[in-house]
């Protein structure tokens, strides 16, 4: 195996990777939300129905807000990932240029779905700190109903 055999495997197992990364990061996304759901419902029946919203309560509602926006942001459905590369761009690139060899092929398409890889993986970061942030907010509103219940 060439070196650029190699490295042509190694950019296909990069770019699987992603996929199952932002896979995993939307199902803990679902995950969350349920979780603020649940704890919005059972805290907040017992808040709101004894003394109505405001104060504490007021804050873990406007949270339970920010965790479901932060969701949305990850959930929505994008068209700008990239997984695979553009098998008719390719056809034509090589008809103007064909490789010199197969070793400059494997290059190539390695290069290409590096750059992919580098693409996607800037939009991960962004919906990871989505989650993060969600993460936080979400103990802090449930911190809020304690605190709401408990005065």
């Amino acid at each position: 195996m060439s070196a650029a055999e190699l490295a042509y495997q190694e950019a296909v197992r990069a770019i699987s990777a992603h996929s199952g990364t932002i896979d995993t990061l939307r199902s803990n996304t679902s995950t969350l939300l349920g979780a603020s759901s649940v704890a919005t419902a059972f805290l907040g029946a017992q808040g709101v129905g004894s003394r109505g919203l405001h104060g504490w309560g007021l804050a873990a509602t406007v949270c339970f807000g920010i965790v479901g926006l932060c969701a949305v942001a990850i959930l929505f459905p994008r068209r700008q990932w990239e997984f695979t590369l553009d098998p008719a761009a390719m056809i034509r690139m090589y008809r103007e240029r064909p490789p010199s060899s197969e070793d400059e092929l494997f290059a190539d398409v390695a290069d290409s779905l590096h750059e992919c890889r580098l693409r996607n993986a800037a939009r991960i970061e962004i919906l990871a700190w989505r989650f993060r942030a969600a993460s936080v907010v979400l103990i802090g509103g449930v911190l809020a109903w304690i605190i709401e219940l408990s005065s």
